[in-house]
């Protein structure tokens, strides 16, 4: 409803009290008054803006002629209403980063003022980079630029994230906390049309050989269906079909078991065609070892 920075930077959203919204046919009155839990207040006057064009409307009458009334035999000028420019994600507002991604999605600050000279701040705006790897690059240049820069205090600031890739925020962790084991479990409800798909998808992979196999073979592996796809609760395979999809019972329905990403898996990660492009931090070949801040100076807004 109101006004943020990183809604702003984000996507230009300036709030309700300016787009309109639910709001518009509701005449707030020529001030609005904000007041807080400690008792003060802040009154702000409410601007309009207006779109259309007022030459030659004085009183409601010239109004009414001019945008109410329909004539068809002598049609009124069109309104030329100025379409804005596409916003940049980095808002004005923001000071200028010491790093950024080139589409902005990334960005690192440091805190200048007296006392918060330890301070840095990574934005966070989105996981929908144009390129992966440069989001990710430029994270870990930041981490060692800050690290280096005596910066000891980090804000994530996430508090207008429009979400995106979640390989990212894997990857983005494992950067922050290199010798920590992310945790992400999932588990899917499961019926008969579902175990039906399931056999005929595992069944056709069990001689699985990537080297040789086809595009369609490829991706019918990758399928959630294929229980060769992804890791048990303890980071295994699965052994067979039934140990994954059982069905388990909870609380009277069925479900599969908990099961993992395998982010070791190339053509899940760094295959450019298949997966995203990239080795995620902690995983394969890109594994660090180096923790540029500690978990009791990093704070999430």
């Amino acid at each position: 409803m109101f006004f943020s920075k990183a809604s702003h930077a984000a996507s230009g959203w300036e709030g309700f009290f300016s787009e309109g919204g639910r709001l518009q046919f509701i005449y707030p009155g020529p001030n609005t008054t904000f007041t807080f839990t400690n008792g003060s207040s802040l009154t702000l006057e409410n601007i309009a803006r207006v779109i259309g064009n007022f030459s030659d409307v004085a009183n409601g009458q010239q109004f009414y002629s001019k945008f109410c009334s329909i004539n068809f035999d002598n049609p009124t000028e069109s309104i030329d209403v100025t379409q804005p420019a596409a916003h940049p994600l980095v808002a004005s507002e923001y000071a200028t980063p010491v790093i950024t991604t080139s589409d902005s999605t990334l960005s690192g600050y440091y805190i200048d003022g007296k006392g918060q000279e330890e301070v840095a701040i990574l934005s966070v705006l989105s996981f929908r980079p144009e390129s992966l790897t440069e989001f990710q690059e430029v994270a870990q240049q930041f981490m060692i630029n800050a690290k280096r820069d005596g910066k000891t205090k980090l804000i994530i600031d996430l508090s207008d994230n429009e979400g995106g890739s979640s390989l990212l925020s894997h990857d983005l962790f494992r950067q922050f906390f290199p010798t920590i084991q992310e945790d992400e479990v999932y588990r899917w409800r499961v019926g008969k049309a579902f175990m039906a798909l399931a056999e005929i998808f595992s069944a056709d992979s069990d001689d699985f050989d990537p080297v040789n196999a086809t595009e369609g073979e490829i991706r019918w592996n990758k399928s959630w269906f294929n229980y060769h796809s992804d890791l048990n609760i303890d980071y295994q395979p699965f052994r067979s079909l039934e140990e994954k999809f059982g069905p388990y019972t909870i609380k009277g329905d069925n479900f599969t078991n908990n099961s993992r990403w395998n982010l070791n898996d190339p053509i899940l990660t760094s295959d450019a065609i298949h997966g995203p492009g990239f080795n995620i931090t902690g995983y394969d070949s890109r594994k660090i070892s180096t923790q540029h801040f500690d978990a009791s100076n990093i704070i999430m807004v």
